[in-house]
């Protein structure tokens, strides 16, 4: 049954049933991909400010979903974005 283990106990909320993969672990790098590429625009559309928050929450949840993971090349690689990303925000203020 969807939501519940193999004894029938009702699962966390996050828990989508299948193999303990969870939702969050779904949610994460889609919210990471999805901010990322609306930052790209909106930055290319020259509202800083929006755009390096976007970006901000994209490299942040990119470098979460890497943590959990364990993935270190992309954790590191989003630590640098979300640095730059900081950098790119005291800059275009």
């Amino acid at each position: 049954m969807r939501g519940r283990d193999h004894v029938g106990n009702v699962l966390c909320p996050w828990h989508n049933g299948f193999d303990g993969v969870t939702v969050m672990n779904k949610i994460l790098p889609w919210t990471g991909t999805v901010t990322s590429i609306l930052g790209s625009f909106t930055v290319a559309f020259g509202i800083m400010f929006a755009g390096y928050v976007l970006f901000m929450v994209g490299s942040c949840s990119w470098l979460i979903a890497a943590y959990q993971r364990k993935d270190r090349a992309l954790a590191i690689l989003n630590l640098f974005f979300f640095c730059a990303n900081i950098i790119g925000l005291s800059r275009a203020f």
